[in-house]
This record gives structure tokens, C-alpha cells and sequence, in this order.
């Protein structure tokens, strides 16, 4: 999963140090390095729209933000690549946790997320998207156990 080390209400949370998880790391996945920036077609002109952290031109690597106001002052420096279509209210929820001087959640109040959906059929209407309770979680690790020893069995 990845942990969102950053969050400045208002604004935005930030995420995806998958090597440090703290802000410090996060080079891009495959290479370790940066990559150059790709299209500024999209805008920082809503809440939900979600982009590439970086430390100036072309220093794109695993970190991202979700903006959570309008944010028009990162058109053109920052690469935006998407937009939050369901589970915004999880977002807003991520922006009130309690947090230390520079943007972190306090060690008890950690964000991570595990699953994002990718992949996934989508969402019943009915089901609630931020669900994280412990017969969720353990109710994954069965299915990850049944995929192992089928792929033993093979």
C-alpha cells in the first residue's frame, strides 16, 4: 500500500514514498530515478484531481497528490493524471486527521491505503467505500491464502 505523509487542509493530501514513506523518498518505480513531465491537458480546477509531486521540471517519480480545493497556482508545474470519481468523502475524512508540524498524521492516525480499486469490479451503491474493519482485512488475506494453494496445486 501506499501512505499518504502529508496532508495540508485545504489543499491537499500527498502520498506514494513507497521507499521511506515520508516524503524523503519515492523515485520512480522501474528506474529509481525521475522521469520528465508529460501533459499539463488536465487542470487543478476542482477538489479530487490528482497529480504528480515533484521537485520542479521533470522530476516526476512515485509521490502524487489529491487536491482538495480548486489549486490553478500548479497548472503547468505539476502533471495532473486524474480525478477521484468515487470515495472524495474519504479523501475530505483523510484531511482532518490530526497532524505534527510539516503536514504528517500523528503516528496513530496513519493513512494507508491497500486496495484503490484498480482492477476491481466497481462498488456496489449500496456498499460502504471506506470500510476498513477487520472482516474486510482478514476476509483479503483468505483470498490471497486460496490463490496460493491453488497456484500450488498447479
Amino acid at each position: 500500500g501506499t501512505e499518504f505523509h502529508r496532508i495540508i487542509p485545504k489543499f491537499m493530501v500527498q502520498g506514494g514514498d513507497y521507499e521511506n514513506f515520508d516524503g524523503s523518498g519515492g523515485g520512480c518505480y522501474e528506474t529509481g530515478g525521475t522521469f520528465s513531465d508529460e501533459s499539463f491537458q488536465i487542470k487543478h480546477d476542482a477538489e479530487g484531481i490528482v497529480s504528480m509531486a515533484n521537485k520542479g521540471r521533470n522530476t516526476n517519480g512515485s509521490q502524487f497528490f489529491i487536491t482538495l480545493a480548486k489549486s490553478s497556482h500548479l497548472d503547468g508545474k505539476h502533471v495532473a493524471f486524474g480525478k477521484v470519481i468515487k470515495g472524495m468523502d474519504a479523501v475530505r475524512d483523510m484531511s482532518r486527521v490530526e497532524t505534527e508540524e510539516g503536514g504528517r498524521p500523528i503516528l496513530l492516525q496513519r493513512i494507508v491505503v491497500t486496495d484503490c480499486g484498480v482492477g476491481n469490479p466497481p462498488l456496489a451503491a449500496d456498499e460502504n467505500i471506506h470500510k476498513d474493519d477487520d472482516e474486510s482485512i482478514e476476509s483479503g488475506k483468505k483470498k490471497k491464502r486460496k490463490k496460493k494453494k491453488k497456484r500450488k496445486k498447479e
